[in-house]
């Protein structure tokens, strides 16, 4: 706890919202449907979106990669946090535009 209030909060709260956005606008450029609102004021660290196909054969492509995500009634739930990187965003958005 320590760590993160030496870091701040609002800087944490700032860098997932980023984070969410670029992710957010990726997803939308591949042409994927996103449930998670538009406005940061309406949304957490979690990105929420429809991918075609058969979803769970895409989480398993994912997982084989290494990234990390979850499915949540048959929508890719993806949760960026403050330690994530613009360039594991940039990796993720590479590998759905492959499966696409």
């Amino acid at each position: 706890m320590r760590w993160l209030l030496e870091i701040g909060l609002h800087r944490i709260a700032d860098r997932i919202r980023d984070l969410t956005t670029r992710l957010m606008e990726g997803i939308a450029d591949l042409g994927l449907p996103v449930l998670t609102p538009s406005p940061s004021t309406q949304r957490a660290g979690i990105v929420t979106c429809q991918v075609p196909g058969n979803p769970e054969t895409i989480l398993q492509t994912l997982q084989r990669e290494k990234i990390i995500v979850a499915l949540r009634k048959g929508y890719l739930r993806i949760s960026p946090h403050f330690y994530n990187t613009e360039e594991e965003i940039e990796r993720l958005l590479d590998v759905l535009k492959q499966m696409l």
